[in-house]
């Protein structure tokens, strides 16, 4: 099967720079699916992932929920000719490439029944061009249980998560983390606090200080101490043997509310909220990612 159908270098065009592409202006080529694949994400929604082909090169791609009905309905199927008219391509920190379809033409002329040539991956390609350890690493290539490498003789300090109004390097997501305070939790709380605050008006002699001192007002204006920010890394929660579950799908169901300010709104009982911060660590300890 001839490749002229295929645009020459059409993979290169969407990983050429990073951002969103659309309208006339921006480079629109014509590919083939190689592979498609289902991912269920929640009972109602599926994501797909698929690889598109020049027929030299090839790439893992995520196709938009929106566009999640034509492969239900068979219009985008393997060794479909596509145009892909509006696509993100990104590179993460560490190094994760991530490319996203968003609108695409159907070439309805075109209907091959094989693989047009014998593409490789574009990452792989890169990977031995520029001869760069770790170079290529793939959000889409990784199984659920794979683990990233990490140099242990590299002395970069490894990506973290962070707590509080300042997040790490890199941070793009942010998980704040509510305790559920119960009534009886919340009566002990406010007895002791009242009871230092006996203590501090019999030292000071009371009177209106130490009424203002009694007072919840002592609390400055906007925080909530059962009210804790941890700032993290998509990638690092949702991509290997230690991932959490719940991120992982979370995060391939972009059109949620909490991607409209990349956070994340969790209440948590005492004891859990309590032992967040240690699962993180748990997490973050396998990756090492850089």
């Amino acid at each position: 099967m001839s490749s002229s159908m295929l645009t020459t270098n059409g993979i290169l065009d969407l990983i050429e720079s990073e951002g969103i592409k659309s309208g006339r202006h921006v480079k629109q080529p014509t590919l083939q699916i190689t592979n498609i694949r289902r991912v269920p994400a929640n009972a109602l929604t599926d994501v797909y992932w698929a690889i598109l082909s020049d027929g030299t090169n090839s790439i893992e791609v995520v196709i938009s929920t929106h566009l999640s009905h034509l492969v239900q309905s068979g219009q985008l199927e393997e060794y479909t000719v596509v145009k892909v008219k509006t696509y993100q391509y990104n590179v993460t920190d560490d190094n994760i490439h991530i490319v996203s379809i968003s609108e695409v033409e159907i070439c309805e002329d075109a209907n091959p029944e094989e693989q047009i040539g014998k593409p490789v991956s574009i990452l792989d390609t890169l990977h031995k061009k520029d001869s760069v350890k770790n170079d290529g690493d793939h959000y889409f290539n990784l199984d659920e249980d794979d683990e990233w490498e990490y140099d242990a003789d590299d002395k970069e300090e490894p990506l973290t998560w962070s707590e509080g109004d300042e997040p790490s390097n890199f941070c793009d997501w942010t998980i704040e983390v509510q305790r559920i305070v119960h009534e009886q939790e919340s009566d002990t709380a406010l007895k002791n606090q009242g009871k230092d605050n006996s203590k501090y008006n019999n030292k000071h002699g009371g009177g209106k200080r130490g009424k203002e001192n009694n007072s919840s007002k002592n609390e400055e204006p906007g925080t909530n101490s059962n009210v804790k920010c941890y700032h993290v890394h998509k990638a690092i929660l949702s991509v290997g043997p230690r991932r959490s579950d719940y991120f992982a799908t979370l995060f391939k169901q972009s059109h949620l509310s909490e991607f409209a300010t990349n956070t994340s709104h969790i209440q948590l009982e005492p004891s859990a909220a309590d032992s967040f911060p240690a699962l993180l660590d748990y997490i973050y300890t396998e990756k090492m990612i850089k």
